[in-house]
């Protein structure tokens, strides 16, 4: 694959991606399969295995019914035929500090996708507001407003592509809108909080090919002091939901990234006053993706991705066993090791992995060491990527991502711009055969662009 940077494309009016044919979806199929009463045939419920055998460094065996993959080896797998075709990528809105036309100026994009056939859908969380546009970059139409009647909108947070084209707006969480491939209101809803504390509200976090959801929220933290150090550990729980919130599965509870504190001649300059927490892992965090009928999750303290079904069945559990020379050398934190400041806030986090170590050993293993990777994404065809980052070989301004097949093995890498990021608002949407994510240039202007994909 090309290794250079995408380029910068000006305008909104560039040929790109090819259109296909739109299936119109009835009104009562896109309501069921919201309200998950239909299960509808998307080819995400059973994922596809791979052929091929596993390369070196992988095994891959079953225990109790449970596929466990274990990876060995870190080695760059290559292309392997799948590749970025920078040269048809189009950009979605306007770059650069001159006016331009409000529909193609976004305010703040929470999120974007592209529909079948080729219509870009981009949530504005600043204009409350979902704008289409087709596959060239044309402005098609805008939907919603501010407000609280149907169609719409008090926080734009979100936006997801179900089956049959039809677009789920998350508004503020808890409330959700569906819209059909032409954006027409289709229904809406909202969760009752009354019981819930008003710091710990559940939120939609993806949604299942049925129309069910995926919840998760924070219910406690473990909170340890002992010397100078004070460690702080969220708990998290996670379930799915039909429309009102009320649970229908259960999936394990999972810890968050743990934060450090040094307090006293330990912390601020001069002492008598706490350092500010530091994050462990910061850069890899907590991770649930939801695609299709699956659940991928890594959390901090794992080396490993659990797959489970929706109904909280564990199916899969990828374990990256890797030595500590190979793990330094592919952890994320090597990124812009060059930088100064960087290389300062590096070593002040080892140094407060050291003392957090040696005071709370016992919790070490469990929220400690090197993480390998910053980023999950799965695409709609099951494959998951991996930001490994920067690293050997890898050019300027670009990073690594070792995609993994259905089955969990490594089959490619892609070298992607080191500002894409798998998760958040305007994260990478990775589809069957383009990548639509969010840009901003040095006028803190956003666009959209969409990448297309050529799989082997």
């Amino acid at each position: 694959m090309t290794s250079s940077a995408p380029p910068r494309m000006p305008g909104h009016r560039q040929p790109g991606v090819p259109a296909h044919s739109r299936r119109s979806t009835p009104t009562a199929l896109l309501v069921a399969a919201t309200l998950g009463l239909v299960a509808l045939a998307t080819g995400c419920g059973e994922q596809p295995g791979s052929s091929s055998p596993p390369p070196g460094g992988v095994e891959v065996r079953d225990s109790l019914g449970i596929s466990i993959v274990e990876v060995r080896s870190l080695e760059d797998p290559g292309p392997g035929g799948l590749e970025v075709v920078w040269a048809d990528s189009v950009r979605f809105g306007r770059t650069g500090a001159a006016e331009a036309d409000p529909e193609y100026l976004f305010g703040g994009v929470s999120g974007a996708l592209r529909l079948a056939d080729g219509t870009v859908v981009v949530a504005d969380r600043q204009a409350l507001a979902l704008r289409m546009f087709t596959p060239d970059g044309t402005h098609l139409r805008t939907v919603g407003r501010r407000g609280e009647g149907p169609g719409e909108f008090q926080a734009v947070t979100g936006i997801r592509r179900l089956p049959g084209d039809s677009i789920f707006v998350i508004d503020r969480g808890t409330r959700w809108s569906v819209f059909d491939p032409d954006g027409a209101f289709v229904t809406s809803g909202r969760f009752d909080l009354s019981d819930w504390a008003s710091d710990i509200y559940p939120e939609i976090e993806g949604v299942f090919s049925d129309g069910s959801f995926f919840i998760r929220h924070r219910f406690g933290r473990d909170t340890r002091e002992e010397a100078d150090v004070r460690v702080s550990i969220p708990q998290w729980r996670a379930y799915r939901s039909g429309r009102t919130g009320d649970p229908i599965a259960h999936f394990d509870t999972i810890m968050g990234p743990a934060t450090v504190q040094l307090s006293g001649a330990g912390g601020a300059p001069g002492g008598g006053m706490p350092a500010r927490p530091v994050m462990l892992r910061p850069q890899m965090g907590l991770f649930d993706v939801v695609q299709g009928d699956h659940v991928y999750r890594v959390s901090d303290h794992l080396d490993e991705i659990r797959v489970h079904d929706a109904d909280g069945a564990l199916q899969r559990i990828i374990r990256f066993q890797v030595e500590q020379e190979d793990r330094q050398a592919a952890a994320p934190s090597a990124d812009r090791a060059d930088d100064p400041e960087v290389a300062e806030a590096q070593r002040r986090h080892e140094e407060l992995q050291t003392r957090f170590e040696r005071t709370f050993p016992e919790l070490a293993d469990q929220v400690g060491g090197t993480a390998l990777f910053s980023g999950l994404a799965v695409d709609e065809a099951g494959f998951l990527w991996l930001r490994q980052g920067r690293g050997e070989g890898v050019p300027e301004g670009m990073a690594r991502w070792l995609v993994l097949d259905p089955d969990g093995v490594p089959r490619h890498s892609v070298h992607l711009p080191e500002r894409w990021t798998a998760r958040g608002q305007g994260g990478m949407a990775i589809g069957t055969d383009a990548i639509t994510t969010t840009e901003m240039d040095e006028f803190m202007v956003q666009t959209v662009v969409v990448a297309p994909l050529r799989r082997p």
